[in-house]
């Protein structure tokens, strides 16, 4: 990531060429540092690729080819995301929810009231965290507000509660 300070395409280019590393953990950090691109020449390479490795095998390239595609917003992958919602992997849902919270703003409002009630604590905390990014004044005061204070107070795991305590906060 330093390198890329200095020149940005040349690096996307050495991390490219590290994308054959076979090492799951290598090759996720390497996704998540194309994830920090900042030029247009350098997104448009990168972008697409991103795109690709959302179906790849592995969990955690898929994790990190998610989170990489929200940390660039880019937009024209919502419904790429939106698929990874059906994931078989938790995790990748849950980055799933994370990344188009971000990306889409109110308009996951109904997913996320929906995800809020989930079996799975960790979706639903997940669903709070996003309900929390939404900017909408009257949405935070009439529907996100009181579903925040529903899950702090009735949520049955504690991990939950705090999760709801936190974004109340933030």
């Amino acid at each position: 990531i330093a390198l890329m300070r200095f020149d940005e395409t040349a690096s996307v280019n050495l991390l490219l060429k590290m994308l054959d590393s076979g090492d799951e953990d290598v090759l996720s950090r390497i996704i998540l540092a194309l994830g920090e691109v900042r030029t247009k020449p350098a997104q448009e390479k990168v972008i697409p690729l991103l795109r690709s490795l959302t179906t790849q095998p592995s969990d955690w390239v898929r994790i990190s080819a998610i989170a990489s595609l929200g940390n660039l917003k880019d937009y024209e992958s919502v419904e790429l995301i939106e698929a990874a919602l059906q994931d078989k992997s938790q995790e990748v849902r849950e980055i799933s929810v994370g990344v188009l919270s971000r990306l889409k703003g109110k308009r996951m409002l109904e997913d996320l009231k929906t995800l809020v009630m989930e079996d799975e604590y960790s979706m639903r905390s997940v669903a709070i965290a996003g309900l929390g990014s939404i900017e909408d004044d009257s949405l935070q005061n009439e529907v996100i507000l009181p579903l925040l204070l529903a899950k702090l107070k009735n949520d049955e795991e504690l991990i939950v509660r705090v999760r709801a305590a936190f974004t109340i906060l933030d």
